[in-house]
């Protein structure tokens, strides 16, 4: 279970948020990778 769950996350994480993020912004899917990131170390 542990296992889905994990991967569940993942695609979430790199997939699907850069996708929402840049449909809803328009702006380049490199900047919203970057930020993600970026945001993922700080917390």
């Amino acid at each position: 279970m542990a296992i889905v769950y994990a991967v569940a996350q993942l695609l979430d994480n790199i997939v699907l948020q850069p996708l929402i993020y840049f449909a809803e912004r328009q702006s380049p899917s490199i900047e919203i990778f970057l930020v993600i990131l970026m945001a993922g170390n700080v917390a």
